[in-house]
């Protein structure tokens, strides 16, 4: 006769879920009638989350099965043999072998005992274990399909964004709310008022009503995007290899979201993937436990050693994508050249082959948007000027549709004004670093632009008045520079600073809890009106709770970083080698427009503005003799211009 109830006093439950989205409540109830039916009790309860066919990667069975071959416990009981999770039969024979080997008894409240070695309960365990396998089967393949729908719509299937990507849920058609991802399981919801929910944790994503559908967007995060748009920039333009740009992103202190830094296969995950042009696409490769997309059928997953295949790369003809305008970052041009260097359609890039004309990959026409192009011709003496012109020009003539005419820059000259920028923007940071006097530091506030270095001066300000309020004099004989004012700071006692936002938060609290008696309509707006006051000063203080020391030494830090670019760059223009220089500049600025007016019925260049890798833009205007407005070439030398074959210089 089959036994009713297990032996021993050792007990504890098991419960498992596939995902933090299921509700475990009936397998509590089922359990606790169970137990009290029999007058057990068991010494606690296991939870755990993960896929039934998956058990190695489920936390709370990992650890049941350590406290089993410890001899710890007496029996186990589950809501049915499925939540106890086997891939198959075999699997699950080899978790009973273990029970049994160890005095364990596995039950299930709508069966009995599971390690039960009578006939019956054999065959029925292992008819059960394929009947739910080819339950999991079914699952996988309506899974499967269902996403190659999904995918040719775009939507969103899954895993981390791509940096520079937000995950934004859409009702009708209209953007309800976004997630901006700031790490590994690190997530902010976004409302379209800009109220922020922080979403932390494994499994820990905010729910959709049904009807809304996930898609990937442009990010929020502008830094990110200019981030993105450098990379490419930089891998199609120099001659750089994937190693040299992850080291230049690190170098710039470029946080990758996911992980610590970056790396080649991470960099080369970024360049191929074509959602930066607007075609969000799955099925690149698959991890898929049951049923997986090849050869353009659905077909069963291989088992290796008794698990699916892992890390299985699909060919470019199983990829399905969908067109999404709104997660473009790069324009399709941009792309192309990006997958044509990817693929060695084009040789790797080069140090220029003129040692004058360097600056190819920087350098913009402001009229077509496009790189000018450097150009020596075969005899090195036709020329007195190395020069740049404007790409459009040089391949559709006259006629482009941007108007352009030859454009003409000097290299000597271009050279020189870049020189003149460097210097003053070093200086201007030499001088924003060395701060000591107060009204120098309010000066500084008033004259400055670049938003960068006016965080830097908000806070030193900041901290000059948090210092000076708590009654603190610099160390003798010291001005009241960055050190000693942090050192002021990490002093502050922000014990009345707290009890004065728990003050006006009690203050808001009554507020909304006598909001509701209100009837008179100018009341309910005086009273709308006070508690958004109220509420203002509660975010200001808040904002003063912040600790203003470690924000300070973060934005010192980045501003110490440029400088020391700047510095090296400076340092290369004195170098011999064109590639040192460019790449040295390159880590300083993002491109160089040239800007050309009409003068005299000719366009003639007038201004050339620097825009940084981050920061303010720089303009300067261009001198006759270094052939602006005034300035014309000789009639011999137009003429070679057009007489002599001339040899492009690019710097890919």
């Amino acid at each position: 006769m089959r036994e009713d109830k297990p032996k021993g006093d050792r007990g504890v439950s098991y419960i498992r879920i596939s995902s933090d989205k299921q509700d475990v409540g009936r397998q509590y109830e089922d359990i606790r009638r169970w137990l009290a039916e029999r007058g057990l009790t068991v010494m606690f309860t296991v939870e755990d989350v993960g896929s039934r066919d998956q058990p190695n990667k489920r936390k709370g069975f990992k650890r049941l099965l350590q406290m089993v071959e410890a001899r710890q416990l007496d029996w186990i009981v589950t809501d049915s043999k499925d939540r106890f999770g086997s891939a198959h039969s075999y699997q699950f024979g080899h978790f009973a072998t273990t029970l049994i080997e160890n005095g364990v008894q596995l039950w299930a409240t709508n069966y009995g005992e599971l390690t039960s070695i009578d006939p019956a309960t054999q065959i029925l365990s292992a008819v059960d274990s394929v009947r739910s396998r080819d339950e999991q089967l079914a699952r996988g393949h309506r899974a499967i399909t269902a996403k190659l729908l999904a995918a040719a719509r775009a939507e969103y299937l899954g895993g981390n964004p791509p940096y520079g990507m937000d995950i934004a849920c859409i009702r009708d058609g209209v953007e309800i709310w976004r997630v901006l991802y700031e790490g590994h399981f690190q997530r902010v919801k976004i409302m379209p008022d800009g109220e922020r929910t922080s979403y932390n944790g494994e499994h820990n994503f905010p729910a959709r009503d049904k009807g809304d559908k996930l898609f990937l967007v442009v990010s929020c995060d502008e830094r990110r995007l200019e981030i993105v748009r450098l990379i490419y920039r930089w891998w199609i333009n120099e001659a750089i290899s994937v190693r040299g740009i992850c080291s230049r992103l690190n170098d710039m202190g470029v946080n990758p979201v996911f992980g610590d830094f970056w790396y080649q296969s991470r960099l080369l995950a970024l360049i191929k993937n074509p959602a930066y042009c607007g075609l969000p696409t799955w099925n690149k490769e698959s991890k898929a436990r049951f049923y997986h997309l090849e050869g353009g059928q659905c077909q069963q997953v291989p088992l290796e050693g008794g698990k699916p295949a892992q890390e299985r790369h699909r060919q470019k003809e199983d990829w399905i994508s969908g067109e999404r305008p709104q997660c473009r970052i790069v324009d399709q041009e941009t792309w192309d050249l990006a997958q044509a260097k990817m693929l060695g359609v084009h040789r790797p890039g080069r140090a220029p082959r003129a040692e004058g004309l360097w600056l190819a990959g920087l350098l913009y026409c402001s009229g077509c948007g496009r790189r000018m192009s450097a150009w020596t011709q075969a005899t090195k003496t036709r020329f007195r000027h190395p020069v740049y012109c404007c790409t459009s020009y040089k391949r559709a003539g006259k006629r482009n549709p941007w108007g352009c005419s030859a454009h003409r820059v000097r290299a000597d000259a271009i050279e020189r004004l870049l020189s003149q920028y460097l210097t003053d923007i070093g200086k201007g940071l030499d001088t924003l670093l060395t701060l000591d006097d107060e009204g120098q530091l309010l000066t500084a506030l008033e004259k400055e632009t670049d938003e960068r270095q006016l965080d830097y001066l908000r806070l030193m300000h900041r901290a000059w008045l948090e210092v000076r309020g708590q009654g603190q004099a610099p160390p003798v004989g010291q001005p009241w520079s960055y050190p000693t004012l942090l050192e002021g700071v990490q002093r502050i006692d922000h014990n009345d600073l707290q009890a004065r936002v728990k003050a006006k938060e009690a203050e808001l609290d009554k507020m909304v809890e006598q909001f509701s008696l209100l009837t008179s309509k100018l009341a309910i707006e005086r009273a709308n009106a006070k508690m958004a006051t109220l509420e203002a000063e509660i975010l200001q203080l808040r904002s003063e709770l912040q600790p203003l020391d470690e924000a300070l030494k973060t934005c010192r830090a980045d501003l110490e970083r440029l400088a020391g670019a700047v510095v090296k760059a400076r340092a290369s223009l004195t170098t011999v080698t064109s590639r040192h220089k460019a790449v040295a500049v390159a880590r300083v600025v993002s491109r160089i427009v040239c800007d050309f007016e009409m003068v005299n019925g000719d366009r003639r260049w007038v201004r050339v503005r620097f825009e940084p890798l981050v920061g303010e833009e720089r303009a300067y205007p261009v001198g006759d003799h270094d052939g602006g407005p005034s300035w014309r070439a000789s009639a011999v030398e137009l003429a070679l211009t057009r007489t002599y074959p001339a040899v492009r210089i690019e710097q890919s």
